[in-house]
């Protein structure tokens, strides 16, 4: 999983995948994606997050910005190891 947050002008970020607004419900102005802080979540702990409503779920982003998170996770300099693994591992399914 990986936050999604606004870019501010006196306050650096990764711009490894920068999302427009608009480019999704959710984005509401010019933003980032914090893959310094991705983690990884078992489907179990979300699914019971959901049911839980601690957490809500927007729609799902469209392929075309997925795959450019996608590649920002490549790209970045801030994503774990582990984290980038996680891709690799998913690539070859």
């Amino acid at each position: 999983m990986v936050n999604i947050s606004s870019v501010r002008p006196d306050v650096p970020h990764d711009d490894a995948c920068l999302i427009d607004c608009g480019e999704h419900p959710f984005v509401k102005r010019l933003s980032y994606v914090v893959y310094r802080r991705a983690w990884r979540v078992p489907l179990a702990d979300l699914v019971a997050a959901v049911e839980s409503n601690k957490m809500i779920p927007h729609r799902p982003v469209a392929r075309e910005l997925y795959d450019r998170i996608c590649a920002g996770l490549k790209a970045s300099m801030y994503a774990s190891p582990e984290i980038k693994a996680l891709l690799h591992w998913q690539e070859a399914i």
